[in-house]
């Protein structure tokens, strides 16, 4: 467990600890994760831009994650 590992987070009173619960949670929904790379951005661009050009070239995510092992052919 996590909080075995963090004796100062075990100190706090149970206020401060559904304060930091509270400021954790804010922070995971910010989605303040760190900007994509710029070469990430460009392929992800290039990517777009080209199905725009032929919308029939894309798969649907149900068959990306068969190819890949997510699902199950059923």
């Amino acid at each position: 467990m996590i909080l075995e590992s963090l004796p100062e987070v075990q100190k706090l009173s149970p206020e401060e600890k559904r304060q930091l619960a509270d400021e954790l949670l804010d922070e995971i929904e910010d989605g303040n994760h760190g900007e994509l790379k710029p070469d990430v951005v460009a392929l992800l661009n290039e990517r777009l831009e080209d199905y725009g050009k032929d919308p029939s070239s894309a798969r649907p995510w149900s068959d990306v994650r068969k190819a890949i092992g997510l699902l199950s052919e059923s």
